[in-house]
């Protein structure tokens, strides 16, 4: 029998299912804007358009989200009162989730799916 390989660990820990999405924004307060790998991609995605979004950054665009899971929010849903943990598995912009793992500290080679030298 192979022995099993080693074990993936969450940078993303159990306590934080316990943690309010007002807490959350807390947290996205103290981050810079500016996350080079997330602005190139955002780049990338619009074109370099400006003003393509409502909102000026993922700092801004996250915490705007999170308000909105004590209630029916921009799409008119249920409300869910949901926790960081649940909030974070339902928000699904690509260029927000990248943002906030960057402003966390995720190295670059996780970030871009490759190793640099």
């Amino acid at each position: 029998m192979e022995a099993a390989g080693p074990q993936r660990t969450s940078r993303w820990p159990t306590c934080v299912g316990l943690v309010e999405g007002r807490a959350l924004v807390r947290v996205i307060w103290r981050f810079p804007v500016a996350q080079p790998i997330t602005d190139a991609y955002e780049d990338w995605e619009t074109g370099g358009a400006p003003g393509v979004a409502w909102y000026s950054s993922q700092k801004e665009h996250l915490p705007c989200w999170l308000s909105e899971i004590d209630g029916p929010g921009a799409f008119n849903r249920q409300s869910r009162n949901w926790n960081a943990k649940n909030a974070y598995n339902h928000f699904q912009r690509p260029a927000g989730l990248l943002w906030l793992a960057e402003a966390l500290g995720e190295g670059p080679d996780k970030l871009t799916g490759r190793r640099l030298l």
